[in-house]
């Protein structure tokens, strides 16, 4: 089920959908090296679960409507913002992850 992080990714994209809480449901998403929370996670409403796959179902129309040179140019662009965040992301992960690396 969908599900948006509670604490902001600085990374977040501005279409993400807003979370709304079914009936205050909140995940906790432990660190299994020390066991305590590190975040938490709200659980998406049903209306929400609607309202994400009508816009991803539109997105995808769209984008399959694009000819394939379009396509590939707005995917050398994501590629060029990953490259050059590419030591942010690692730190991220890095940070984020588990493994203590």
């Amino acid at each position: 089920m969908a599900a948006a992080p509670t604490q902001a990714s600085p990374a977040a994209s501005d279409r993400t959908i807003p979370a709304q809480t079914d009936g205050g449901r909140i995940l906790p998403a432990r660190d299994p090296r020390i066991g305590a929370v590190a975040f938490s996670i709200d659980v998406a409403g049903a209306d929400d679960v609607v309202v994400g796959a009508a816009r991803l179902r539109a997105d995808q129309a769209a984008w399959a409507a694009m000819p394939m040179a379009a396509r590939i140019g707005v995917m050398q662009c994501w590629l060029g913002g990953v490259a050059k965040r590419a030591d942010a992301i690692a730190t991220d992960a890095d940070d984020a992850s588990s493994s203590g690396c």
